[in-house]
């Protein structure tokens, strides 16, 4: 059969052979593993998502989605709002666009919905956040909305929703141009024009969707193999981007780019093109190769039929083999809302203290996890406080569990881990410190792990004093730490201790 050679990315294919028999039943077998790996929705999860997130196509009805209806409805209201004539108000129009895992097709249960509220130029991000919660409540049916926090501080404006058991990022953009048709075609570069850097970066999500999906011939081969690279990534901990690895739009068929200024960069489609792996360092590098080679020579083995897929999948070894020593960066604070915003802060900065390690000639290689572990403790005074601090566990609370920040999910957390001090320092002001020396209070913590390999020809000792100490007097210098408010602590742990830590204080699950 003759296949058609068209060139799909700037580079050609690597073969154009057409799949053998087995090669079809192996790739049945992939998609029957993910299956059991649960990484397919249910048909009735995948149904009420569909019907949430529609785009603004209209259906043989003229009906389109709930959230489309409501974006434009939030649209006019806004021009009724500023006076407009009615035949601005009734042209504006307004759209939404999903992108990320939904929009590509590789969402996973639990995945939420990124969309994007594209409006005309009159509507600004504080018109966003005045008046769409009201409007959603008012459009929704009465108890559809479980949840609802407007995130105002982040660089992309967002609001963080649940309605009927689905999570939705609603987040907001707006272009220099009258009116929003709903037969909008985001990839066009001429909308573009007149945006500023955080217009620019909300309308970057769905367009970079848009276009990987254009650069595969094969779309549901696609999306197959992307569900198993993402889960194959997250099981050997090499996925998220705030740490050092590749994130979701990474693992996509970017364009690889020679730049001096980034070790593995890798480009995104869209105009304006981004590095999307720029985070990425000299230890991450040499774990991402060392997993790809692993992964590669299973692959190999799966395809002779010594192995099965979900050898692929085994867990990282991260806290049980893999590293003897282990620095844990553990912060600290008195309230909740404090805690997200100053752990988010953290987050943001730890790869600074890998960098500083990774110069130390007695260190080979220092690997950042890609997940923090947040925990509640109940201390009564500082005394406690500090021996929190230095990782004891005894002050824990019993009743609430460990988690790790991707579960957690929470919006300021993230707001400032992408790099919005504003947002650090607005929701840093709020709450009152809670420990009184009477009775035992909440204090919360996230820990960060960072496993060490000594050189091959260092003494086998480990001494990060000065690397440690001046890594933490720089962030409590920061405009983000309040004394008595905020905490951070590094100490250094051994693979046995960290186990006992880690591994037996009910986040077996969360490291999965």
């Amino acid at each position: 059969m003759a296949v058609s050679q068209r060139q799909w990315g700037t580079t050609p294919s690597i073969s154009w052979t057409l799949p053998t028999e087995k090669e079809i039943l192996q790739n049945e077998e992939l998609t029957d593993e993910l299956k059991r790996q649960g990484q397919y929705e249910a048909p009735g999860e995948t149904e009420k998502k569909r019907v949430l997130s529609l785009l603004a196509r209209p259906t043989i009805f003229a009906d389109p989605s709930l959230l489309q209806k409501i974006a434009v409805e939030f649209v006019k209201h806004v021009c009724r709002k500023n006076n407009l004539p009615q035949s601005i108000v009734d042209s504006a129009g307004g759209k939404i666009f999903t992108y990320g895992s939904y929009r590509l097709g590789a969402y996973a249960p639990g995945s939420d919905i990124d969309t994007l509220v594209v409006a005309p130029r009159h509507v600004t991000r504080e018109d966003f956040f005045e008046h769409m919660p009201s409007i959603l409540e008012r459009m929704l049916p009465a108890g559809a909305i479980e949840e609802m926090k407007p995130v105002p501080e982040a660089y992309v404006p967002i609001i963080k929703l649940m309605i009927n058991g689905t999570d939705i990022d609603l987040n907001f953009t707006r272009l220099a141009v009258s009116s929003v048709p709903w037969d909008l075609d985001v990839k066009d570069t001429n909308l573009l024009r007149g945006l500023d850097d955080r217009e620019l970066r909300a309308l970057n999500g769905p367009r970079v969707a848009d276009e990987l999906l254009q650069l595969v011939p094969q779309k549901k081969t696609f999306r197959t193999a992307l569900r198993a690279i993402k889960l194959w990534a997250q099981r050997r901990a090499v996925y998220g981007n705030i740490v050092g690895f590749p994130g979701g739009v990474a693992w996509g068929p970017c364009m690889e780019s020679p730049n001096k200024y980034h070790l593995m960069p890798i480009i995104t489609p869209a105009y304006p093109a981004m590095c999307a792996t720029h985070n990425i360092g000299p230890t991450t590098k040499k774990v991402i190769i060392q997993e790809l080679e692993r992964g590669g020579d299973i692959t190999d083995k799966i395809s002779f039929g010594k192995l099965q897929w979900r050898d692929l999948f085994t867990k990282h070894t991260y806290f049980t083999q893999d590293y003897r020593y282990y620095l844990s960066i553990i912060s600290g604070s008195t309230t909740k809302e404090a805690q997200a915003s100053w752990s988010g802060f953290v987050e943001s900065r730890v790869r600074l203290l890998v960098q500083s390690l990774e110069s130390q000639g007695s260190i080979a290689v220092a690997r950042l996890f890609n997940k923090g572990f947040a925990r509640e403790h109940r201390c009564k005074d500082e005394d406690e406080i500090a021996a929190v601090l230095h990782g004891d566990m005894q002050y824990q609370a019993t009743n609430v569990k460990t988690e790790t920040t991707d579960s957690i999910k929470d919006p300021l957390h993230n707001a400032v881990a992408q790099g919005n001090a504003d947002a650090a320092l607005v929701a840093n002001g709020n709450g009152e410190p809670t420990t009184n020396g009477h009775e035992p209070h909440p204090f919360y913590t996230t820990t960060y792990y960072i496993g060490i390999e000594l050189a091959q020809d260092s003494t086998k000792k480990l001494d990060v004093s000065e690397q440690s100490r001046d890594w933490k007097e720089n962030q409590c210098r920061t405009t983000n730490f309040e004394e008595g408010r905020n905490y951070l602590n590094i100490t250094a742990t051994r693979r046995l201790d960290l186990h006992s830590a880690v591994l037996l204080s009910r986040v077996v699950d969360a490291v999965a």
